[in-house]
């Protein structure tokens, strides 16, 4: 294949990538729907401006409690592809970004599909079809998926090499893009893709006899040395995951997040269920994750080569292999032996969602459509595929007979007028003509585009950050906000709003609730948010308040009609504690005692021996159903086989419809044990505020005080929030993060004053109660809080931050012990007298991986110098 070829390759895929995604050009869009705007798009800001004002750091302190940069892995700050967003602007780098990723899929996978035999027009089909109406378009959100997915066909192209030639060059080259791909951010993916490449090192070892061991050798060479090369990133990510749901996934992610058999009519008629074309989506689960259309003539061609080649041509044979196992892990958590079998075994436990081995399904039907065409151009099995599009037509049909729908209907015709097109094309265009190879490249790339643009969330548009950044209210928070923290209530109206997470990145403002897939589970629990982050419940975390005011949060974003006027006793006492005799049991709901204005804690102990399909609710709730605000919800991936013990405080309002009731129920079908079963209550519920207010105002009664409100937002000053640094005077024993929760919710202790610590971290402390003292001084960077404190006595600092390996305290420059408090936070003894303390991030495992993997890149980089310099001097040197 000669140079210009693949330049004029490379620039035709770049040209469809770009007219697939023409509206950024025509409208000015930026291509970031739904996550890509929450989650990725808010990053790659960050860094754009964060690294460029205050250097390399690798500690952010503007989400949650604080999170390691490195370790939140989609970042792919170590991505070199991402490296343009330090050049160009933030917004045309992302969209540049994305287009380039689509056409270098496209490209990657010409070129493997050329090194395999077929020709030209095959391999542009083959393109296509994996880089635009299938796994990667859906993903388009994901800009961290479809970076690592990109490279799977340049892999194989390598690892081909490796197979035919046997030469060390190629397995060092392909360690380069194991390393590219790991660096991208997203382990799921590059996981998947070497599943790949260990089914083709064994299919190869047993199909192939000789040199058997060389090619075993070679081919394992690549991921070793890739792997080293990438272990800065890999440790990074190891620490943050291991205090994070997805380091102890099990069975019940397998079979809720698997692809629904009843979706695999959807390989044909892609939105048969609706989510295209302005229709509603009425099947269960997340359509983006279950998208595997790739086209209705890629897959009938596919499947007709399976069916007459797998004998003849091994290639065949093992992508056939390959769909087949992708299709199984696809779908395999709704069969219970194979998921019983995968929840056990190491890595595959660690990935939510696998339903995305859809990647390598998509992608081996691109390939047999390649190596298909190749026989359809050389071959006569016209009739043949015909027979096999009029069977998709007539299923196409019995579709809309049994889902009800109307021949008008989009997600029917598009699809039908495809088949009927693809049916005339095979019987009237000539395959010896030179205008063939276009036609068939443009019937298949339309049918991409009208199957894929339209199945598509709202753009932003470009540059939508700027006027963010400028909005008043964020303004006021950037000007009043110095070292503590700001809130959000609600998902969707904050980013509906405006999109906090833009605004939290670009000025630099701390945000104690956000959107990540990989908040440490302490934080979560703390603060009552879901798995992925983004969900707050925020009903009872305001009501409270002393949770907020403990995290450091002075400021709350709320919509115009939410009402924070919650006022507090002024100093701290003891609530008095319920227990109801009258609490639910059976399907029945049943009436319990109401209260007007009081707090009702609901308690049980839960577990389940088979994975639930829906949540266990434990209701509260009055004849209109809807008069109290909240339940507490446990969701199947958050029950396990064991009893364990669940609570929540739900409030009631001062007047409700009819009587109340409690009721726990479930729709799932699989059994589910509770016990413990308990309804607590504290009779007008009133928190306090920490440090007592000045007397003689009244309004400092009310802990939130309404500062500032434009447009559809409302600011409110929390007056009880405490500094990040403070002293606490008793340290208190919890076996469990929730008997911390319910000694805070229920009124129980005072944080201010009362700090909770495990038992097992007790060790190395002489005293549980400390002296009163004083913060003097605190300053900070990313990496580094540096503060002065006095103490009359031995004296306890809590700080409102992550707990997190890495972090080391100094104080007067010696090295102190740094303790777990209240589940999540860092605290350290202080000796009597004044003393400068020093909180400094320090990764030392990630520094020590980075030097592993210098060491490596630069010995590969070496090694492929001195064999190219051996190849140009053409020294026949059997390496």
């Amino acid at each position: 294949m000669k140079r210009h070829e693949k330049l004029t390759i490379f620039l035709f895929c770049l040209f469809l990538s770009a007219l697939f995604f023409y509206r950024a050009f025509t409208q000015h869009l930026l291509i970031a729907p739904q996550d890509g705007w929450l989650e990725h798009y808010p990053w790659r800001l960050y860094y754009a401006h964060h690294f460029l004002r205050q250097g390399i750091h690798l500690w952010v302190p503007y989400l949650f409690l604080g999170l390691p940069f490195l370790g939140t892995l989609q970042t792919g700050i170590l991505y070199p592809l991402n490296w343009i967003y330090f050049f160009i602007s933030t917004p045309y780098a992302y969209n540049l970004s994305l287009i380039a990723h689509y056409a270098l899929a496209a490209y990657f996978t010409y070129l493997y599909l050329r090194l395999l035999g077929t020709g030209k027009i095959p391999a542009v089909l083959a393109g296509i079809t994996f880089a635009f109406p299938g796994f990667l378009m859906a993903h388009k959100q994901h800009p961290s998926m479809v970076d690592a997915a990109v490279w799977l066909p340049l892999l194989l192209y390598f690892y081909e090499r490796i197979r035919r030639n046997l030469r060390i060059e190629d397995a060092l080259g392909a360690s380069l893009i194991v390393a590219v791909q790991l660096f991208a951010g997203h382990f799921q993916i590059s996981f998947y893709s070497y599943l790949v490449l260990g089914l083709f090192m064994i299919y190869f070892t047993v199909v192939e006899r000789k040199n058997r061991m060389r090619f075993l050798g070679l081919g394992f060479l690549p991921l070793l040395l890739g792997i080293l090369i990438a272990y800065p990133q890999i440790v990074a990510v190891k620490e943050l995951v291991a205090l994070n749901f997805h380091a102890s996934l099990g069975l019940q992610t397998l079979v809720l997040e698997s692809f629904p058999p009843h979706l695999l009519g959807t390989f044909f008629f892609p939105f048969m269920f609706g989510g295209g074309y302005d229709l509603p989506y009425v099947a269960q689960g997340y359509l983006v994750e279950y998208s595997a259309f790739t086209g209705i003539l890629a897959l009938v061609v596919a499947l007709i080569t399976v069916v007459k080649y797998s004998r003849a041509h091994v290639q065949v044979r093992f992508w056939g292999m390959v769909g087949v196992c992708a299709l199984f892990l696809g779908v395999g958590g709704h069969w219970m032996p194979l998921a019983s079998v995968l929840s056990h075994l190491p890595f595959f436990r660690l990935f939510r969602a696998p339903s995305r081995n859809i990647f390598e399904l998509d992608f081996s039907i691109a390939v047999l459509f390649g190596l298909g065409y190749e026989y359809y151009l050389t071959a006569n099995w016209r009739r043949t595929l015909t027979w096999g599009l009029s069977c998709v037509l007539g299923l196409a049909f019995l579709i809309l007979w049994t889902k009800s729908l109307f021949i008008s209907s989009p997600s029917f015709w598009v699809p039908a007028s495809f088949i009927a097109i693809y049916i005339l094309w095979t019987w009237v265009a000539p395959r010896n003509k030179p205008w063939h190879g276009l036609l068939i490249i443009s019937l298949v790339f339309a049918e991409a585009f009208f199957s894929r643009a339209t199945f598509d969330a709202a753009w932003p548009p470009l540059g939508a950050e700027e006027s963010l950044t400028h909005n008043p209210a964020f303004q006021y928070l950037a000007d009043n906000l110095d070292h503590e923290r700001f809130a959000y209530s609600g998902y969707y109206e904050a980013f509906n709003y405006g999109g906090l997470p833009i605004v939290n990145s670009t000025l630099g403002i701390r945000l104690l609730n956000g959107y990540d897939p990989l908040v440490p589970d302490n934080v979560r629990d703390l603060l009552d948010i879901n798995y992925f982050g983004y969900f707050f419940r925020e009903k009872a975390l305001f009501r409270n308040n002393l949770m907020l005011s403990l995290l450091g949060t002075r400021y709350v974003i709320v919509p115009p009609d939410e009402d924070l006027s919650y006022s507090g006793l002024p100093r701290f006492k003891k609530a008095a504690v319920e227990r109801l005799s009258s609490e639910p049991s059976g399907d029945r709901p049943q009436q319990i005692p109401y209260y007007p204005d009081a707090a009702y804690q609901v308690v049980l102990e839960a577990k389940a021996d088979k994975p639930l399909s829906s949540p266990l609710v434990f209701a509260l709730f009055a004849d209109d159903f809807h008069s109290i605000d909240g339940q507490l919800t446990i969701y199947p991936i958050g029950i396990t086989s064991a009893f364990q013990r669940y609570s929540k405080l739900i409030f009631v309002p001062e007047k409700i419809h009819g009587p109340l009731y409690a009721q726990i129920y479930t729709l799932s079908k699989q059994p589910v044990q509770i016990r413990n079963v308990q309804i607590n209550v504290i009779r007008n519920y009133h928190p306090y505020f920490m440090h007592a207010p000045s007397t003689g105002q009244t309004s400092e009664m009310h802990f939130y005080r309404k500062v500032f409100q434009s447009g559809n937002f409302v600011i409110w000053e929390n007056r009880n929030a405490l500094p990040r640094l403070f002293p606490i005077q008793t340290l208190q024993t919890i076996t469990t993060l929730n008997d911390m929760k319910e000694q805070i919710y229920m009124l129980q202790a005072n944080p201010a004053q009362t700090a909770f610590i495990f038992p097992r971290d007790l060790t190395g402390l002489k005293q549980t109660h400390f002296s009163e003292g004083t913060v003097e001084e605190f300053h900070e960077t990313t990496d580094d809080i540096h503060a002065k404190v006095n103490f009359p006595g031995t004296g306890f600092l809590v700080l409102s931050d992550e707990y997190f390996p890495g972090w080391e305290a100094f104080i007067d420059g010696h090295e102190t012990k740094i303790y777990l408090i209240d589940g999540a936070l860092r605290g350290v003894v202080v000796p009597p007298g004044t003393h400068g303390i020093d909180f400094q991030y320090k990764p030392t495992q990630v520094y020590a991986a980075f030097g592993v993997g210098a060491i490596v890149l630069f010995g590969v980089l070496g090694a492929l110098g001195f064999l190219w310099r051996l190849k140009k001097k053409n020294l026949n040197i059997a390496v």
